[in-house]
């Protein structure tokens, strides 16, 4: 309920790339850059109160982002997927999600960056990426500045060209503690 209305009081009825970008936006405003307390993987993980702890000044990651993001579109209805970027090559990865576009189909979406990540003037869902032999990184608000963070992350070698990772919905969108099975 709190992800709905967030969305609904910043974002209205946007859907799409436009919603993502909207959340994105809001979300670059508020919540300062740096490492987590908490992220979607830990045990005592709660989408809610982490949440709620970035908007009051907590530092936030790509992964705090992309769980935001997704969790939020998810809960107004717009199809969304947390998708992690491990590129072999490089040391580290990137958390980042794709969201349905009634227009576009998956695309992939940086809530980190409010970017789209496209390939000679495409936006590319996670397969899409996987193939391509280059990828960019394009703006996808309405302000042409640049905004977020790690937008290097998309120069040089396809990140996309290695592994990727879905976790499962329930880590971003769980409530209560993660058991051991």
């Amino acid at each position: 309920q709190f992800f709905r209305e967030y969305f609904e009081q910043h974002c209205h009825e946007l859907k799409g790339i436009r919603a993502a970008s909207c959340l994105s936006e809001n979300l670059i405003k508020r919540i300062p850059k740096g490492t987590p307390k908490h992220e979607i993987f830990d045990a005592e993980f709660s989408p809610e109160g982490t949440f709620k702890s970035h908007l009051d000044g907590e530092k936030g990651y790509c992964v705090s982002y992309a769980g935001i993001a997704a969790t939020s579109l998810l809960a107004v209805g717009i199809p969304a997927r947390f998708l992690q970027v491990r590129p072999d090559d490089r040391e580290g990865g990137h958390n980042i999600i794709e969201v349905w576009d009634d227009e576009k189909g998956w695309v992939l979406f940086d809530p980190f960056n409010d970017g789209l990540i496209e390939n000679e003037g495409k936006y590319l869902s996670a397969i899409g990426a996987i193939g391509a032999a280059q990828v960019n990184h394009v703006k996808a608000g309405q302000d042409e500045s640049v905004k977020g963070y790690l937008v290097d992350f998309y120069k040089g070698a396809n990140p996309f060209g290695t592994t990727l990772v879905y976790p499962e919905p329930w880590l971003y969108t769980r409530v209560g503690a993660k058991e051991n099975a």
